[in-house]
């Protein structure tokens, strides 16, 4: 029984699981080096590959995300952090201290930004590394999951519809010590399609600078592709028959004399025995709520907590037979902290990490907005929670009254029928 609910589950999910090209993401410039130092400047590019005839591309909503202990923006484009292209305007955007959420709109909808291939160049978006930063690895982050999207309009009936931008993301090398730098072969993004619509789990998350990975799929075949960091980088691809167990299949991406491997280990599983990926099945995070809608399938959530908290209060639910443990949920530092939470299935055969990114702000502004928007959704919860309540009451007092009426008017005609 948990397994036909399981499949079931599976291919209401399938289009949220299974990784396809995006229409949109992010990438770099193709003359930068992969290792930056204190105050060098790199340039993040927005693109689509959407035909910029039909559909029209009306705005663009975007949330991007990024540590600021490391990287500052940069208001070099007429004192804005975004390039706005001739005829396009900037709608809104709020700057946090590790987000920039922005929206911009187009009235000339014919000319792109910038031409590259079959890509259009939205805006670009440049950081500086701050001074004295430490040797570490970083990212900057398209936040997906509905939270950038793509408003077009359909050039034959003027319908205007969303396109939502999958997550991608951009790694980066911080060393100030670095006597050989080399070009950025790292992909940004991976798509896995497996054949017959069959479901497709990958695990852990992708990262770029993760380059194992275990895949778990029922389908005879599976297509392995990535997109590169850079537009010059290339990268190959899979189109794998699968036998039942584990095949290991590698891609490759080159950026001049630097190139990456990518490892997947795929795991056809035998449709007669019984699978069963542990999933939490909702998260509760006291005082906070994360960026990205929770989802089952989706792995990584951000959230920033003022300079008072230390650690986060985490509820969740997931099946009985499953075990969660939670790791670095505690000394909070100023910046970015991963704070893990691990789910085991009842034999221990599978694993699946959920990861959230909470950034410990000692910024006023940011601690005076956390709180003020906590209230304001409490305040949203506590209306709509009202409002549901109020309409309860209407739908019950009309009940009760119809059925009232009903017997009343049904004794009559009894009683009439009687004489």
């Amino acid at each position: 029984m948990k397994r036909v609910l399981f499949l079931v589950i599976l291919i209401v999910m399938f289009p949220l699981i299974v990784l396809a090209d995006s229409s949109c993401g992010i990438e770099k410039d193709n003359s930068e080096d992969y290792i930056l130092k204190s105050g060098d400047v790199t340039t993040v590019y927005i693109y689509t590959t959407i035909n910029n005839e039909s559909p029209k591309i009306s705005s663009l909503t975007a949330q991007l995300y990024y540590n600021p202990y490391v990287f500052e923006l940069l208001e070099d484009f007429d004192n804005k952090f975004f390039f706005l292209n001739e005829g396009w305007s900037e709608t809104s955007s709020k700057k946090y201290s590790s987000i920039l959420k922005f929206q911009i709109s187009g009235s000339d909808l014919t000319i792109p930004l910038l031409k590259y291939d079959s890509s259009n160049i939205l805006t670009m978006i440049k950081f500086k590394v701050k001074n004295n930063v430490k040797s570490q690895n970083t990212t900057i982050e398209l936040i997906g999951d509905g939270n950038t999207y793509i408003k077009s309009i359909n050039a034959s009936d003027s319908n205007v519809f969303d396109i939502n931008c999958d997550k991608t993301i951009l790694s980066y090398e911080i060393n100030n010590n670095a006597t050989v730098n080399t070009k950025d072969s790292k992909l940004s993004s991976v798509y896995l399609t497996a054949s017959d619509d069959r479901y497709v789990y990958m695990t852990p998350e992708f990262n770029p600078i993760i380059t194992s990975y275990t895949v778990y799929t029922e389908g005879e075949e599976i297509y392995i592709s990535g997109k590169c960091a850079s537009r010059v980088c290339t990268t190959t691809s899979s189109n794998t028959k699968l036998k039942k167990g584990s095949n290991i299949i590698k891609i490759k991406s080159t950026f001049e004399d630097s190139n990456t491997i990518y490892t997947f280990n795929v795991i056809r599983e035998d449709t007669e025995n019984e699978f069963y990926y542990p999933v939490l099945n909702n998260i509760h995070i006291l005082n906070y709520s994360t960026i990205e809608e929770f989802n089952p399938y989706y792995n990584t959530y951000h959230l920033m907590v003022p300079s008072s908290e230390s650690s986060l209060f985490i509820d969740y639910d997931t099946d009985d037979v499953n075990t969660v443990h939670i790791y670095n949920n505690e000394n909070f530092v100023y910046g970015e902290n991963i704070v893990i939470i691990e789910v085991s299935d009842f034999k221990g055969n599978y694993k699946n990490k959920y990861y959230l990114i909470v950034n410990k702000t000692q910024e006023v502004d940011d601690e005076k907005t956390i709180i003020e928007e906590q209230k304001q959704n409490k305040e949203e919860y506590k209306q709509t929670n009202n409002k549901i309540y109020i309409m309860f009451v209407i739908f019950m007092s009309l009940f009760v009254v119809g059925y009232v009426v009903f017997e009343i008017l049904f004794n009559k005609k009894n009683i009439i029928k009687k004489k």
